[in-house]
């Protein structure tokens, strides 16, 4: 851990959501293979592992958008970038004074 010199609330955040991802990573992991592992008498007779299930996946999937989010949102205050820039390109603009000699160039 990096604990040497002091963190920026923005970064905290980002390490610490990124902490949380891995632990709802591996409950989402768990509850799959509790899911598999379980007989499939059981799931036909008892309605309350079908209601814990059904309480389970939704929660844990909601929870790790919203921290996922708020990963995102903690890296782009943190660094002052966005994460994904390489998903998009940049336009040229149209009062641009560099493009003045590559207009009709393709």
């Amino acid at each position: 851990m990096i604990m040497d010199r002091k963190m920026n609330r923005h970064e905290y955040l980002y390490r610490r959501t990124g902490r949380a991802l891995l632990v709802l990573l591996g409950l989402w992991i768990a509850a799959m293979l509790l899911a598999l592992a379980l007989p499939a008498k059981l799931w036909k007779s008892g309605t309350a592992f079908l209601v814990l299930f059904d309480g389970i996946f939704p929660v844990l999937f909601v929870v790790t958008i919203v921290l996922g989010v708020v990963r995102i949102i903690a890296y782009i205050r943190w660094t002052g970038r966005y994460p994904y820039y390489f998903l998009f390109h940049k336009s040229p603009r149209q009062n641009d004074p560099g493009d003045k000699g590559n207009k009709g160039a393709v």
